[in-house]
């Protein structure tokens, strides 16, 4: 279990552990250049191991959820594991996911890490061998890139992210944070927050957030949703976040044709609720269940690939 370091001629700084191909830390100047750590993190390395509320962590090999863990593959019923056991759902991987495996380091130089891991036929219930590679980029415009590659040797569901919690604040909680989702579409889910199949608009409901908004009242009415975007496989700006005491912005653009909003309801010891929020791009929950939704299915002869774009600047 290693700590690896990236830096920019800006001073911002990025702390990578091979555990989980895991954010530990990311540093980002305020407008009077003060650095602050805008990720959650855990003060040692090894608080990561048993850690249930996967910080910074790369989920894997589906992140969110996947009902009772069945899905359908060329005609072929699979169970996966069911580690969200109350809700009765497969969650961000199973029992012991993507963000619970160590990673191989491929490649390590001042602004890129690269991190592999195979994931066995099975493992977890999913079909086929699976190769990922993790790669994260910090260039000198402030962005940090993550792409996601994958190869497979039987058809299979992939669905990678990264589940960092930002908060832009000096203070311990989100409630003065401004948040933009540049969607006017969502996923009505059920009591379980499995989506029940269908895309709606935004329109006069509580998930509104095409306008800059303050959350302070927001983030009380629900806890997670998960935001459309399409499936059009080009680079799409989806979530603007600001904290306008400290300046500092962050934009978010993914590939994927999904991003899960969670502002960290049910964060405990050591952390405490609303202390920092999820915007997760990725496929949708139970997509594998849904014909209507962008298919998460990777075949032999296809190789998985997404990114995801960390633009920070000052306003």
């Amino acid at each position: 279990m290693k700590q690896l370091l990236l830096k920019n001629k800006s001073g911002i700084q990025v702390g990578i552990t091979n555990l989980g191909a895991t954010l530990t830390k990311l540093l980002v100047p305020d407008r009077n250049g003060k650095l602050t750590n805008v990720v959650l993190s855990y003060l040692l390395l090894p608080d990561y191991i048993p850690d249930p509320y996967y910080i910074g962590a790369t989920i894997g090999r589906y992140a969110n959820r996947i009902k009772a863990g069945k899905l359908t593959i060329d005609n072929k019923c699979c169970q996966l594991s069911v580690n969200e056991v109350a809700a009765n759902n497969h969650l961000h991987g199973g029992f012991s996911g993507f963000s619970k495996k160590l990673w191989q380091i491929v490649k390590q130089t001042d602004d890129r890490v690269d991190l592999a891991y195979t994931s066995s036929d099975n493992e977890e219930g999913y079909p086929g061998k699976l190769n990922v590679i993790v790669s994260f980029l910090l260039n000198n415009d402030n962005e940090l890139w993550i792409h996601y590659q994958a190869t497979t040797n039987k058809t299979t569901i992939v669905n990678l992210c990264n589940h960092s919690y930002f908060n832009l604040s000096d203070s311990s909680d989100i409630r003065t944070h401004h948040l933009q989702i540049h969607t006017e579409y969502y996923t009505p889910a059920d009591e379980h927050n499995i989506p029940i199949g269908s895309i709606a608009s935004v329109e006069n409901t509580i998930f509104d957030f095409r306008k800059d908004s303050l959350l302070n009242a927001a983030m009380l009415k629900f806890d997670t949703v998960n935001y459309v975007f399409g499936d059009k496989r080009g680079l799409q700006l989806m979530a603007t976040l600001m904290d306008k005491l400290s300046g500092r912005c962050l934009q978010i653009s993914s590939t994927q044709p999904g991003m899960q909003l969670y502002f960290g309801n049910y964060l405990s010891d050591p952390f405490q609720p609303y202390q920092a929020l999820c915007l997760e791009p990725q496929h949708f929950p139970d997509a594998p269940n849904k014909k209507a939704f962008p298919s998460p299915i990777l075949k032999p002869s296809e190789r998985y690939s997404h990114s995801v774009c960390y633009k920070f600047s000052i306003v």
